[in-house]
């Protein structure tokens, strides 16, 4: 799959709280890649709307990787820090893998 869009190459990041994961979006342009943040459950900073970003609730699989797809993001990293959720409350959404 090809990640570039106007030849920069787009990473995304599953980005928790704290200054790591903007860190890591400033240092993606600074070698001109795009950075794509996604935040999951609530537990992401406010600045991640600074970049391109969606947001998901815990079990939206289905989201999540129709976002990566059409966005053509082949690369995905995690940083910052998040509470583990409890997933007996989360509802699973698998839609996004057919």
């Amino acid at each position: 799959m090809n990640s570039q869009i106007h030849g920069q190459e787009t990473i995304a990041i599953i980005s928790g709280r704290g200054s790591l994961p903007r860190t890591l979006a400033e240092g993606l342009l600074l070698q001109n890649k795009r950075p794509f943040l996604i935040g999951l459950g609530g537990q992401y900073d406010s600045w991640i709307k600074d970049y391109d970003h969606a947001t998901f609730e815990w079990g939206q699989f289905g989201g999540l990787f129709s976002t990566l797809k059409q966005n053509n993001i082949s690369k995905l990293t995690m940083a910052g820090s998040m509470v583990r959720p409890n997933v007996s409350l989360t509802g699973f959404d698998f839609s996004g893998f057919l």
